[in-house]
């Protein structure tokens, strides 16, 4: 029953413990729907409130902050750097235990029988309450290894002119600028998402590293002039991206984990890990192929749409209106539209981690 039960129950077809990895990666896939589809409305609350809501009131205070300056007739550069990076330091404070008590609730939906009453998203949330402790600390172990990995893969895409702190805002509408830019925004996009705060606290100090001396508007124009690596960061970047897929594999059921166990704070590592570690490039596989998939769509739908924007549109408008604030609207926009689709790609990924969790707990 619904509300109840933090485990599945619900049948599994006959002859997955012999199916090939193939078939029983698609079986993931199959659940991963039919969950959506069951609970769509509770999921949906949960991931605006969790994985969206921060991102949002982020926008909107940045937005009203840049106005109230501009009105003012206060430095509008001045002001818009402060603002921005406070609007980053505002997402992170809010986002910090919303985002995972989100992938608990979300889990638990995910995990319960698939023939009992549609999950609501206060019972959802209500059973992420009850474990927040051990949630918290599997969201603090996720996100300061994968901050570790992403700052080692920056450091080495900075040498090459390859990551988005080498440069700043596109105002170059040639083609040459536009496909570094979008190249360059997929790389950033391919690194798994540590999670807030950390998501957050690394895009400030991303943003303050391209304030520094070296980066200029265009910049783009002159991208990939390649550095010669040292032996050291060459090593970092290789251990960097292979903590990176050994992470993303090992602890990628972590939400999962927690939601079935008893509430202590380390009772989810065994569970989370333990099967990993038996099919290790099967889950490697099926994780990395959610997250390439995550990134494409970002890519196409957001990034390239943006990057549209900020290169032909948005010149144009500050020229005609002869106003700068229509960059801080445009930011504020394109976070608040990163932020839902980004909150339904998350969700969906938690949808995912939970039913591959449910099949391999058994076999």
């Amino acid at each position: 029953m619904v509300g109840s039960s933090t485990s599945y129950s619900g049948p599994l077809p006959a002859s997955r413990d012999t199916a090939a990895p193939a078939w029983r990666g698609w079986t993931v896939w199959q659940e991963t729907l039919v969950v959506l589809a069951r609970h769509p409305g509770a999921i949906f609350v949960c991931a605006l409130i969790s994985f969206a809501g921060a991102a949002l009131i982020g926008s909107l205070v940045y937005a009203g902050l840049t106005l109230d300056a501009y009105l003012r007739s206060d430095s509008y550069f001045g002001s818009t750097q402060r603002l921005y990076l406070l609007h980053f330091y505002l997402r992170a404070a809010l986002g910090a235990l919303a985002y995972m008590l989100g992938r608990g609730a979300i889990s638990w939906i995910a995990l319960q029988d698939s023939h009992g009453a549609p999950a609501t998203w206060s019972s959802a949330m209500r059973a992420a309450l009850r474990r927040w402790r051990p949630l918290l600390l599997s969201s603090l172990v996720y996100g300061v290894v994968i901050s570790a990995g992403v700052y080692g893969v920056t450091m080495v895409l900075r040498e090459l002119r390859l990551d988005l702190s080498n440069f700043r805002w596109l105002r170059s509408n040639d083609s040459a600028s536009i496909l570094t830019a979008v190249g360059v925004n997929g790389l950033a996009l391919l690194p798994p998402d540590p999670g807030s705060p950390f998501s957050e606290l690394y895009a400030a100090l991303r943003y303050s590293l391209s304030r520094l001396g070296g980066t200029t508007f265009y910049a783009w124009q002159i991208a990939g002039q390649q550095s010669n690596l040292s032996a050291d960061t060459r090593a970092l970047g290789i251990a960097s991206i292979a903590g990176l897929f050994a992470t993303e594999a090992l602890l990628c059921m972590r939400s999962a984990a927690v939601m079935c166990g008893d509430g202590k704070m380390l009772s989810w590592v065994r569970p989370a890990v333990a099967p990993v570690l038996a099919q290790f490039w099967y889950v490697l596989a099926l994780r990395w192929a959610v997250r390439l998939l995550m990134a494409a769509v970002m890519i196409v739908g957001l990034a390239l749409p943006m990057l549209l924007h900020q290169g032909v549109l948005l010149p144009i408008l500050a020229r005609e209106l002869r106003s700068y604030w229509t960059y801080s609207i445009n930011i504020a926009l394109y976070n608040s539209a990163a932020a839902v689709v980004a909150m339904l790609l998350v969700a969906a990924q938690v949808v995912y981690e939970a039913r591959l969790f449910a099949q391999l707990r058994e076999k």
